[in-house]
């Protein structure tokens, strides 16, 4: 037997929401990639002025950076699929902003985007906040020292003298 492996404390099944064949396609293809690179060059100049992750997705959603890249996606031969990219349109608009803002930033702009929708990020932070305060509520709570505990931090000849004493 063995190679059973290490069971984890908490475990996060795979997030297959936002997914859908016309999002498996453009990301086998790797064309949400391809795309913000593409965007990226040609408008360097005004997506240069966006200093943070909000200015940048503030400004794609307003120039409608999702019907641009379906129109992309079709180029490339990737048929639009209306149904299909509702279900997936979260994921894939936000990976194209974050990988434009990565391509102008760095990973000061990739990050706090990307993260929206890592639900295994997003789960093991509710873990760890829900951790903390446990913790924080357990520290403050009144210490009430259990039979073992006391008679560790009090030598035998007090635990005698104390008995004794009860017994009188």
């Amino acid at each position: 037997d063995g190679g059973g492996g290490i069971m984890p404390d908490h475990f996060i099944p795979m997030d297959t929401t936002g997914t859908s064949t016309y999002f498996n396609l453009v990301a086998r293809r790797n064309l949400i990639y391809r795309f913000a690179f593409q965007y990226s060059d040609r408008n360097r100049k005004n997506l240069s002025a966006l200093k943070t992750p909000t200015n940048f997705t503030g400004y794609l959603r307003g120039v409608n950076i999702m019907e641009q890249f379906i129109t992309f996606a079709d180029k490339q031969g990737v048929k639009p699929n209306l149904s299909q990219i509702n279900t997936s349109k979260l994921v894939i608009e936000t990976q194209l902003i974050a990988y434009i803002a990565r391509n102008i930033i760095d990973d000061e702009g990739f990050y706090p985007i990307i993260t929206q929708i890592d639900n295994t990020l997003l789960k093991a932070i509710e873990i760890i906040k829900q951790e903390n305060s446990e913790s924080i509520t357990a520290m403050v709570t009144p210490f009430k020292p259990s039979m073992r505990v006391f008679y560790l931090s009090h030598s035998k000849s007090q635990i005698t003298k104390n008995l004794v004493a009860d017994m009188a």
